[in-house]
C-alpha cells in the first residue's frame, strides 16, 4: 500500500515518516532534559554544557535520524556538543566509542548506540542515560542503567556536584524501577 499526503514520504513509506517524526520529538525532549541539567553546571565551565550522556537506540535507522535531529537542533543553539553514533554497519564503531569513553565529563559529548553500550560498556564519567527504546527484560534494564551507575573519576560531574545520575526513558514503556525492585526482592529473573 502506497500512502499518500502530509503522513508519507516521497515513496510512500508511513513507517519511514513515524520513525522520524519519533525521532525529531525524542530529539525535543533530550534537547530540554540536556539543557535543564546544563544549569547544574553554572560557576564550574566558562561556556553552557551539557552533561556526557548515552542515548540507547531501538535500532540504525532510528539511531541515524535522531542524530540528525539532534545536530539540528543543537545548531541552533550557541552550545557546541559533539554528537557521535555507533552501530554495527559503522566499521570503527569500536573507535567511536573508545575515543567516546576517554573523554571526561567536561567534554561536551553525546553518543547515540544500537546494542552496542548495552554490556561491557564502562564509563564512570558518563552521567546522563536516555533510553530511546524500551526494555521489557528486566536483566536487560538492570544491565543497561548500570552503564551510568559507574563511580565517577571526573571532579566537575553531575555524579559529584549534584550528586546524582540521570536515567531518561523517552519511552515509557520501560520496567518501572518499582517493578524491577520486586523483582530483584522475589529472586528470580524473568
Amino acid at each position: 500500500t502506497i500512502v499518500t499526503g502530509e503522513y508519507a514520504d516521497a515513496d510512500g513509506d508511513l513507517w519511514r515518516v513515524a520513525v522520524k517524526c519519533r525521532a525529531e520529538k525524542y530529539a525535543e525532549k533530550i534537547v530540554k532534559e540536556l539543557e535543564e541539567l546544563s544549569k547544574e553546571y553554572d560557576g564550574y565551565f566558562k561556556e553552557r554544557r551539557y552533561p556526557k550522556t548515552l542515548i540507547v537506540a531501538p535500532n540504525i535507522k532510528e539511531a541515524e535520524m535522531l542524530k540528525d535531529a539532534l545536530e539540528n537542533i543543537v545548531r541552533c543553539s550557541n552550545i557546541n556538543v559533539n554528537i557521535s553514533i555507533a552501530h554495527s554497519k559503522i566499521e570503527d564503531s569500536h573507535n567511536i566509542i573508545e575515543n567516546f569513553k576517554r573523554k571526561d565529563s567536561a567534554s561536551n559529548a553525546i553518543l547515540i548506540t544500537v546494542n552496542m553500550a548495552d554490556i561491557g560498556f564502562d564509563d564512570p564519567n558518563l552521567e546522563v542515560l536516555i533510553l530511546a527504546r524500551p526494555f521489557r527484560n528486566w536483566a536487560s534494564y538492570i544491565q543497561v542503567t548500570g552503564r551510568v551507575l559507574r563511580k565517577p573519576k571526573s571532579q566537575i560531574s553531575l555524579k559529584k556536584i549534584a550528586e546524582k545520575v540521570v536515567i531518561i526513558d523517552l519511552t515509557g514503556k520501560t520496567i518501572s524501577d518499582e517493578e524491577a525492585r520486586r523483582k530483584e526482592e522475589s529472586g528470580f529473573i524473568l
